[in-house]
């Protein structure tokens, strides 16, 4: 279970984009892939469109935040 972590008001609204876009590839990909298969094809090109995406910042936001709450 994920702590309850607080978030600056810029990385709100940094959260706020990269998540809406990320999840909803997604689940459309997963999606994808329960009716049509093809994971094994399509998951390198998957995993670059997620970096494009701001996943790695993304992820960052989320460590930053955390290490914030541990130092509390």
């Amino acid at each position: 279970v994920y702590p309850e972590v607080y978030f600056t008001v810029s990385e709100v609204e940094e959260i706020a984009v990269l998540e809406s876009d990320i999840s909803a590839f997604v689940a459309q990909n997963y999606a994808n892939w329960i009716v049509n298969g093809g994971i094994e094809q399509g998951w390198d090109s998957y995993i670059r469109r997620l970096g494009q995406m701001g996943l790695d910042r993304y992820i960052k936001i989320y460590s930053n935040a955390y290490q914030r709450y541990l130092s509390l």
